[in-house]
């Protein structure tokens, strides 16, 4: 009785909670919190983290094996990073090497 009285409700509730998710998860700190999360669970966590190392490594290689200069490979291994926390990682270590800080 209860999905028949209050089911278009129950419907407009649940698809109101899907749009307002998916809008928070589009801004900065939402992305970045959702980010942080995906690093941190138990077994996707670490295959996510790899992942994303994985790409970044291949294309950081590739490009420098092409001759293009770090901190114009580092930019663009960036933008390849799907993960928030990871990329913003890499926006810092090229900002660092190019006020002359180098690697840590």
């Amino acid at each position: 009785d209860f999905l028949l009285d209050y089911g278009w409700g129950l419907l407009g509730g649940i698809t109101l909670l899907v749009v307002v998710v998916i809008w928070w998860v589009r801004t900065d700190f939402g992305g970045s919190i959702l980010a942080r999360l995906m690093l941190k669970l138990p077994v996707f966590g670490k295959l996510i983290g790899r992942q994303e190392l994985g790409r970044f490594a291949l294309i950081i290689a590739s490009l420098l094996r092409s001759g293009m200069e770090l901190v114009e490979a580092l930019a663009v291994a960036e933008r390849s990073c799907r993960n928030r926390v990871l990329r913003l990682a890499i926006v810092q270590v090229r900002r660092d090497i190019e006020v002359g800080m180098g690697l840590k």
